[in-house]
């Protein structure tokens, strides 16, 4: 496959082997992809629905009501969806704020990921005006370089592995004009865009959303990619 390109996206430096390892961390074992038998299994702990629990079915309200039997099925899939992910995620930082009826509330929370310190040390937030800043980034990276790279290859890579890719703004700049390579986006949080829903199908049957911890053994073999881009904290 050649030598693996590993870079930065402040600069770039070479790396062959995507499974940089770190001390494992205790904790149940999750992870969204299908590894062969010999990758390592990571330990990230995931949000799982109990088995043999049946999700709650929201109360439709009269709006609800007006909508057809199909377009009720895709409303409350999609209220399934956005519940399961917003699970995924921590708010922090907002006041404790006490109601009525013994309601308790929080106010001016942000949104970070829910995993502790000793499995997740960088204290990222994902509210929407930080992750404009990676899509902002990639595309002054973009205009700076003019290249979707800070190095320029000849010959596009066939498999690349983006460490951290938050929204996946970077792949799917990238995968529009790579049309013949392969891309894994890694991440502890669910940011991506579902590409099959928002009709991207060519897209999707090129990129991977993966959810992992990259301090972790990470789920590939050896040599599985020639570029790996990894962002900086």
């Amino acid at each position: 496959m050649g030598n693996t390109t590993s870079e930065p996206r402040s600069h770039h430096s070479p790396s062959s082997d995507a499974a940089a390892r770190s001390p494992t961390l205790h904790s149940p074992s999750h992870v969204i992809i299908n590894p062969a038998s010999s990758v390592p299994q990571s330990s990230f702990p995931l949000h799982n629905v109990p088995s043999g629990t049946a999700p709650s079915k929201p109360r439709l309200s009269d709006r609800d009501n007006k909508f057809s039997t199909a377009d009720r099925t895709v409303l409350e899939e999609l209220k399934r969806t956005i519940s399961t992910r917003d699970a995924q995620f921590a708010v922090k930082g907002g006041i404790t704020k006490s109601w009525g009826a013994g309601g308790v509330g929080s106010i001016g929370g942000r949104r970070h990921h829910p995993f502790n310190t000793d499995q997740v040390p960088y204290p990222r937030c994902y509210e929407k005006d930080v992750l404009d800043l990676d899509t902002w980034e990639t595309s002054v990276c973009h205009q700076i370089c003019e290249s979707n790279t800070w190095h320029v290859f000849e010959k596009p890579p066939s498999k690349a592995l983006d460490i951290g890719c938050g929204t996946g703004a970077w792949i799917l700049n990238c995968a529009r004009s790579w049309k013949d390579c392969h891309f894994v986006g890694l991440d502890c949080v669910p940011l991506h865009p579902d590409l099959q829903r928002v009709g991207s199908s060519d897209l999707a049957q090129r990129i991977t959303w993966t959810q992992a911890n990259f301090l972790e053994p990470l789920p590939f073999p050896n040599d599985e990619f020639d570029y790996v881009l990894v962002f900086i904290f």
